[in-house]
């Protein structure tokens, strides 16, 4: 189910450590029978909202366990069997509520049919897993391909609204209403009879509201921390001890930061944190030395070379097979071989990063600059904006965000090579020195990205016949982006190769026949000669 996937698409890369994935069948069954268990969940908060009942916080608990599932890729067969447990309980216990509710407003109950688990019995693990294999099984042989590739795809974007509305309450915001959108596309995917192409249409109508959550998410990040600077980071080490901090979830870094103030140990960024650098917010503290990767695409390599302790940020995707011990997290359920730490007590990580050797000498390497200034940013690209209106220019590509790996190497080294002079490309990732290609060093930082889609949006013959995007990273959110570039209008949109590991090949079958997401080959001259006969049509 597309709940479940690595974040990290380093098992695909070449020269990259691999990844030990788990393929216990048992686990698989847990994982379609947590689906499965949600989905009714979901179906009896929707029917008693629909009786007036406030179901706000068993909507909170919904998303909490979607957000749950979604972050812990290490969950072993006990963990699952716990949290199924739990959400058993509260099916039952709510389907008891809607009872009573109904009998309350005279109405008759609409009660789920079929076959029910049972947690009753002493080998409660073997009749939970059978029962997930059932329901494996049931979906293989009744729904169609495709439609099980449209369930996945709605588990996806899901999955990324519950962890951007986690995050928002994480900042003291909330989603409002649309938090009730997550049950009532939840419940369809095993209980509501429909098609395929009612399906579809109930995935295009939330991905509207996943976007909007997307939205708020970035706006409250912006108003916290903004705004954006260019900003000069540093890519040397520092002789001392020292803490490496990984992930999205600013606050994390802003409330570690704080606390060691009065202490003499280095922070450094790590992937997606690097952005950090960027808002003028962080510059005040001391601690914040600079940005520690080895590696674009494996984490774990970082994580073992990196001689202190580590701070995996709240909700985000970990997947750690080789290095344990002195790496934390404030999630709730630690992946197995991560510790817990608190949000408001950091103390442990940082007794750790003093017990740890730290580095033993400084190390020059270098500089990279982040961050940008959106009002040049803005008067450029309305330039080029205006150069496509008259034909100066005949089509537009953007490229990103950063993503590295050799198919992809290879595949914009020709790209660049062979890109007409009246075409132009706006690259987030990968660099070259042309008169028609314009680099921005955005990094990790999606929000420039969308900044200049809406302004294409004003011009909808453009944006759809003549731009063209590349989405170079293969994550969760990816799905969610090739769907907001489809809101925007966005036609042309190419999705890297992903592993199976990461996204099911069906999918990307079902993102290319059923909503016209093309996949990146290994031919660019291919991709480019077809784009650009397709916006003379």
């Amino acid at each position: 189910m597309g709940l479940f996937f690595n974040y990290d698409n380093s098992v695909c890369n070449e020269g990259s450590t691999p990844v030990i994935f788990s393929f216990d069948p048992s686990i698989t069954s847990l994982k379609e029978l947590l689906i499965y268990e949600l989905s009714q969940l979901s179906y009896y908060e929707y029917q008693m909202r629909m009786l007036g009942n406030d179901t706000s916080k068993l909507t909170d608990e919904i998303i909490n366990y979607i957000t749950l599932a979604v972050v812990n890729l290490d969950f072993r067969k006990e963990q699952f069997l716990n949290v199924i447990k739990s959400i058993y309980d509260e099916v039952e216990k709510n389907k008891d509520l809607y009872k009573e509710l109904c009998k309350k407003k005279s109405v008759e109950c609409k009660f789920l049919t079929g076959e029910k688990l049972s947690f009753k019995t002493k080998q409660e693990g073997i009749d939970a897993v059978n029962f997930g294999e059932k329901q494996s099984l049931i979906k293989n042989t009744v729904f169609s391909k495709a439609k099980r590739s449209l369930s996945d795809i709605c588990i996806m974007l899901i999955s990324n609204a519950c962890l951007c509305i986690t995050e928002l309450e994480n900042y003291n915001e909330n989603a409002g209403n649309l938090k009730y959108k997550i049950p009532e596309i939840l419940k369809i995917i095993n209980h509501d009879k429909l098609n395929e192409k009612e399906l579809k249409n109930k995935i295009l109508q939330f991905a509207k509201y996943n976007k909007e959550i997307m939205e708020k998410l970035n706006y409250t990040i912006m108003k916290k921390y903004g705004p954006v600077e260019v900003t000069d980071v540093d890519l040397s080490i520092k002789k001392g001890k020292c803490i490496l901090v990984s992930g999205h979830y600013y606050q994390n870094l802003e409330s570690l930061l704080e606390a060691l103030k009065d202490e003499d140990i280095n922070v450094y960024t790590h992937n997606e944190m690097l952005f950090a650098h960027s808002f003028a917010y962080f510059h005040k503290y001391k601690n914040l030395t600079g940005h520690y990767q080895r590696s674009i695409n494996n984490l774990q390599l970082d994580f073992a070379s990196f001689p202190g302790a580590v701070l995996v940020t709240k909700n985000t995707h970990s997947h750690i097979d080789l290095i344990r011990g002195r790496i934390y997290t404030p999630d709730n359920n630690p992946a197995y071989g991560i510790s817990k730490v608190s949000e408001n007590d950091f103390s442990p990580l940082i007794q750790a990063a003093k017990e740890a050797k730290g580095f033993k000498k400084d190390v020059k390497i270098g500089e990279i600059t982040v961050g940008y200034n959106i009002k040049e940013i803005q008067s450029k690209f309305i330039k080029i904006i205006d150069k496509l209106k008259t034909n100066k220019y005949k089509h537009l590509f953007i490229i990103g965000l950063i993503n590295y790996n050799t198919p992809q190497n290879i595949y914009f080294d020709k790209f660049f090579d062979i890109l007409p002079d009246n075409c132009y490309t706006i690259s987030f990732s990968y660099k070259r020195n042309k008169k028609n290609v314009w680099h921005i060093d955005s990094y990790y930082d999606v929000s420039l990205t969308y900044t200049m889609f809406n302004e294409l949006a004003k011009f909808p013959e453009i944006l759809k016949e003549k731009t063209t995007v590349y989405l170079t990273q293969c994550q969760l959110s990816t799905i969610s982006h090739c769907f907001n570039l489809k809101i925007l209008g966005a036609e042309n949109i190419f999705i890297s190769e992903c592993c199976p590991s990461v996204v099911n090949p069906s999918v990307i079958e079902s993102l290319t026949k059923i909503f016209g997401i093309k996949q990146m080959g290994n031919c660019p001259e291919k991709d480019i000669k077809q784009v650009l006969r397709d916006s003379k049509k």
